[in-house]
C-alpha cells in the first residue's frame, strides 16, 4: 500500500493551522516525527517550510516523511 499526499486543507489567505500549533504538544522525537509526516500530507506545508521552522534539514524531514511512507506499506 502507497501513501499518497492528501490535498491540503488552506485557506486562501494561509495555512488553517499554524506549525507552532501542530508542533506544540509534542513531547519526544516520535511526537516529533507524527507532526512532521501530519504538516507534510494533511495540512499542506512544504518540507523547507518545516525545515526552518524545526531548525532542521529539509533532507531530514525528507527522510522522516519517507520513512512514514515505508512504514505505511508493511
Amino acid at each position: 500500500m502507497k501513501f499518497e499526499r492528501t490535498e491540503p486543507v488552506v485557506k486562501k489567505e494561509g495555512y488553517l493551522i499554524s506549525l507552532n500549533a501542530i508542533f506544540s504538544s509534542c513531547r519526544d522525537m516520535g511526537m516529533r516525527n507524527k507532526a512532521i509526516v501530519d504538516a507534510y500530507n494533511i495540512h499542506g506545508y512544504t518540507m523547507i517550510e518545516i525545515a526552518n521552522y524545526l531548525g532542521i534539514s529539509k533532507s531530514r524531514v525528507s527522510q522522516v516523511v519517507k520513512m512514514s511512507t515505508e512504514n505505511l506499506a508493511l
